[in-house]
Order: C-alpha cells, then structure tokens, then sequence
C-alpha cells in the first residue's frame, strides 16, 4: 500500500508540476532527470526551501564542477562530471517546485536562465584550463574558449528570436495569436546532411553535452593518456578539440539557415497576426 501511495503521490505531482506535458519531454530528461527531480520535490514540499534558493544552489553546484573539472586530476574530473548531472537535476527541481506551490514568477524564471548562462560557458573553460595548466600546451585553452562562447550563443539564438519577436508585438496596434491546430503532425523526413547537422546540433546541446563529458570522465579514470604518432592525448583534450570545432560550426550553420529563409519572419507570421 506504502508503494502505491508512493507511486499516486508521484503521479500527482507529475500532473501538477508538468501540466500533463510529462510524456512529451525529450527522452533523457524523461527517464533520468525528471525521475529524480521529481522525487526531491516531493521531499521539499513540506519545507520552506523556496525555488530561488534552489536555483541559487545549482549555480553553487555547476561551479563546484567547473572547479573540479579544472583540476584535471582523473578522480576529481569524474567527480566534477557527476556534480555536473547533479546540477541539472537541481535546475529542474526549482521550476517544478514553484508550479506546486504556485511560486513561480519572471523573476525566479529571470534566474533560472542566468543560472544556466553563468555555468554552462564556464564548463568547457575550466576543462581547456586544466589541460593547460598540467600540459603547458595553450591550444586546449582556444578551443575550449571556442566552445564555451559558442555554446553560448547557440542558446542565445532562440533568445535574441524572442527579443526580436517581443520589440515586434511591441510596436504592433493589435496582435492576435494564430490558433495552433492540435493535429497530429505528418513526419518529415530529413536529408542525410539535414540529418547529420540535427544530430551534430543535439550534440553541442545539454544535456547530451553533460553526458559526453561524464563519459569521457569514466574513460579518462582508466586511459588518463595514450600516444599517436608520439603526441601525448587524454580524452578531455580531444572532448575540447571536438566541441572547439564543432559548436562554432553549428552556431553559424544555424545563422546562416536562418538569414537564407528568413525563417524568423515565417514563423512569426505562422505564430501572430500583427496589425
């Protein structure tokens, strides 16, 4: 009987705290994130931990991993890496917490995005940083500045389209919203290279980010070097390279699309009537 309360509770809470999207959620925050998140709500419920606070220590969380992963020592890396999947499970914790118990405000919303712009960049940095620091080799610092900035701006992308659409609504005399029709969207099929720029896209994305460097992390306490044609590797040396090269690639990839189509004024138009 204790497990089925258990379950219902968390049932419960689900309905509330995801407004019946749960099942729509992408599959990792679906099975890992939302999983555990949920439960440590259920365990501040009754507290007077607000949301805020919450958001506050995953900042203190995410960073606590950056100065990890700076150390570039295997055990401490691998321990930062997991610090880091524990800051993305606090990160969900403070918004479902606040639609429980109707604390939610632009605020603490405000927050929770800086939250994520202040850690994220800081990631790939202190990795470079490590590197170098053991190494004495100045690239791993460039790529992993490459990186972090424009891991950045891939997630600013969307934000400055919002910007861009509320100066918009701003100056219009009238918006209307479009009614969205709820059916069931027919499945468009991707080209081999709008496939493979997708799934390099989900690449320089968290969480798949996150998770990329906890496995590195889990190789790296068993292979901390190897050799190729007498130049000394580790893993997250080539993670940085990786990211260096490819997070760049994608940002402007995803500018360029946009500026070609001028897909930001079609879905605009697709979204609002503006008189």
């Amino acid at each position: 009987m204790a497990g089925e309360d258990l379950t219902k509770s968390i049932d419960e809470l689900k309905r509330i705290c995801f407004k019946g999207n749960y099942e729509k959620l992408p599959v990792y925050p679906r099975y890992v994130t939302h999983k555990i998140s949920i439960r440590i709500v259920r365990l501040l419920l009754h507290t007077s931990i607000t949301p805020n606070q919450i958001t506050l220590f995953s900042i203190v969380a995410g960073m606590t991993s950056c100065i990890l992963l700076a150390t570039a020592i295997p055990i401490y890396f691998f321990i930062g890496a997991l610090i880091l999947e524990l800051y993305y499970v606090i990160d969900a914790v403070d918004g479902q917490l606040a639609r429980y118990k109707k604390l939610s405000s632009m605020t603490g919303g405000y927050l929770d995005y800086v939250s994520n712009y202040i850690v994220h960049p800081c990631v790939f940095f202190c990795i470079g940083l490590g590197i170098l620091r053991c190494s004495g080799n100045i690239l791993p610092i460039v790529f992993a500045f490459s990186a972090s900035v424009s891991v950045t701006l891939i997630s600013v992308f969307s934000e400055c389209k919002y910007n861009v659409f509320v100066s918009a609504i701003k100056k219009a005399s009238s918006v209307k919203v479009k009614k969205i029709d709820g059916g069931e969207k027919s499945e468009v099929r991707l080209s081999a290279p709008r496939y493979l720029f997708s799934l390099l896209h989900k690449l320089c994305t968290y969480p798949t980010i996150m998770n990329s460097i906890v496995l590195v992390a889990i190789f790296n306490l068993f292979i901390p070097e190897f050799t190729i044609a007498s130049f000394e590797f580790n893993l997250p040396y080539i993670l940085v390279v990786f990211y260096g090269l490819s997070c760049p690639l994608v940002f402007f990839a995803k500018l360029a699309y946009f500026i070609r189509t001028r897909g930001m004024e079609k879905e605009f138009s697709d979204t609002f009537d503006v008189c």
